[in-house]
């Protein structure tokens, strides 16, 4: 099955446009795009050379604008409650505590967590790490991460990717379940809020 599926992604650029939302927009964190990459590169259908440096680059952009978001909106998005909500205030407090303990390095750290990738690096953003600490940090890290990842998918790959695309096969059940239950709970929220008229 993996033979078919592993042909369905649009080549670099869908691996560029996956790295760079992996972790923001899309709720997947980017070693399943880059294990997808090493099936590939196992197929022999992309070349190594292409694939590490178009990873590289997809995640870079991803990070930056983690940092950006942080840089330019600070700690009010990081304390926001939806956002809260969204990445989970444990990631979020466990990031800020990160950066706080070890500051810039901190960076090299979190491209290690996966999941706390993200936040760790709105956190660096939000407290003004410099955007050439971050970028040395960062860069180190990729430079490890990224084609550590892709040879995994490279030599293990095959029942990795097919657990991928299984959860893909099922993001739309998954987000349909998810918005229903938001608006059962906004509904629920609404219902159970005092009337304001009745306090008077």
């Amino acid at each position: 099955m993996i033979r078919d599926l592993v042909h369905t992604i649009g080549g670099y650029p869908g691996l560029l446009l996956f790295c760079a939302v992996s972790g923001i927009l899309v709720p997947l964190p980017e070693d399943f795009p880059l294990i997808y990459a090493g099936v590939r590169v196992s197929e022999g259908t992309w070349a190594w050379a292409p694939t590490l440096t178009v990873a590289i680059i997809g995640v870079l952009i991803r990070d930056f604008v983690a940092y950006g978001l942080g840089w330019f909106f600070g700690h009010r998005l990081l304390h926001a409650g939806w956002m809260r909500r969204l990445i989970g205030e444990a990631k979020i407090d466990w990031a800020e505590q990160l950066v706080r303990s070890h500051g810039p390095s901190a960076v090299l750290l979190g491209r290690f967590l996966i999941g706390f990738r993200a936040p760790v690096f709105m956190v660096a953003g939000a407290t003004r790490v410099s955007i050439r600490a971050f970028a040395l940090w960062d860069l180190l890290g990729i430079l490890v991460t990224v084609p550590a990842v892709v040879v995994l998918g490279f030599y293990f790959g095959d029942p990795i990717a097919d657990t991928f695309f299984w959860i893909m096969s099922r993001a739309r059940e998954v987000m349909a379940v998810g918005f229903v239950g938001t608006l059962i709970w906004i509904g629920w929220r609404m219902r159970a809020a005092p009337d304001p008229t009745q306090s008077a």
